[in-house]
């Protein structure tokens, strides 16, 4: 079984994820802690979610949308991290 946990980047978010891998995680197969950069976030966020990634253990998978603008059906998601996390909100790049 799986469970997937969405970590917003605020902090009721962050006390969330925290408990539920601290007091559920156990019970599951997989667990995996997403962040969505939209790359609009306050780099405070992008921040609070590194510090809490690391002081809880999280193992947060940051994500972003890629734009395909000539198929859109052909757009899709990267993996990045807080180092490579687009800040521009400008996710037009071409698959």
């Amino acid at each position: 079984m799986n469970l997937f946990i969405s970590f917003s980047g605020g902090e009721t978010s962050a006390f969330m994820a925290q408990w539920l891998m601290t007091h559920k995680a156990k019970d599951y197969d997989n667990v995996v802690c997403v962040f969505a950069n939209t790359g609009q976030e306050n780099e405070q966020t992008l921040e609070f979610v590194d510090k809490c990634d690391k002081a809880f253990s999280l193992g947060v998978v940051w994500i972003e949308a890629e734009i395909n603008q000539k198929d859109k059906s052909k757009s899709g998601v990267r993996v990045v991290d807080f180092e490579t996390a687009d800040r521009s909100a400008e996710f037009s790049r071409t698959l």
